[in-house]
């Protein structure tokens, strides 16, 4: 044997969670599983979020948890940020935020494009979508900022990027457009912010 094993993983479902085990053909017993988790992204996301209740949601259909997949509206994430770490988005993936009022745990806020060393990018025809409820009388979805120095949600070094029907709460900035291109901001607001409610910059 030559050691290795080629895989062909393209048939198999999107997780954050995958794992290797390796299991001994002569010696059932032996076996190991590897530490870290892998993602799998084969196709466009949908990725939901929900607060801890389903009053007034309108995409999903179960309260938000930390142990949920994210991947359908029965299985939603509870924090935005970690639907926004648990995959690198690309063109045609959308994330639904549904009604409710959400503190994520990133200390800085939310972030769309550059995260450290992972770019991410949408298409011309194929933006990336993060959209809150359409459900304005029940609230909307409110992200708060962490901390006065953080950002509602922050868009950095990207392009073709939608982000609609968000209302985003204090902090340093609402909403930072930094170095982008083709961002579409619809029905977005921001409110008691200590610095700017928008900014874009270059």
């Amino acid at each position: 044997s030559s050691g290795a094993f080629i895989w062909d993983a393209s048939a198999e479902p999107p997780t954050a969670l995958a794992r290797w085990r390796v299991v001994s053909e002569t010696h059932p017993g032996v076996e190991d599983v590897n530490d870290v988790n892998f993602k799998i992204k084969n196709q466009v996301l949908t990725l939901y979020v929900n607060d801890l209740d389903t009053n007034g949601d309108v995409y999903c259909t179960a309260p938000g948890s930390d142990t949920n997949t994210g991947l359908s509206a029965s299985s939603p994430l509870d924090d935005p940020s970690t639907a926004l770490a648990r995959f690198e988005l690309s063109g045609g993936d959308t994330i639904y935020i549904d009604t409710g009022l959400y503190f994520p745990t990133n200390e800085l806020g939310l972030t769309v494009g550059l995260v450290g060393d992972e770019a991410e990018f949408g298409l011309t025809n194929l933006p990336i979508t993060i959209r809150g409820s359409t459900n304005l009388g029940a609230g909307g979805s409110t992200i708060f900022a962490s901390g006065t120095n953080g950002h509602g949600l922050e868009v950095r070094s990207t392009s073709f990027v939608d982000i609609e029907y968000l209302r985003l709460f204090g902090g340093l900035d609402g909403l930072r457009v930094i170095n982008c291109e083709d961002i579409n901001v619809a029905h977005v607001e921001a409110f008691n912010f200590n610095l700017s409610g928008v900014v874009l910059s270059q």
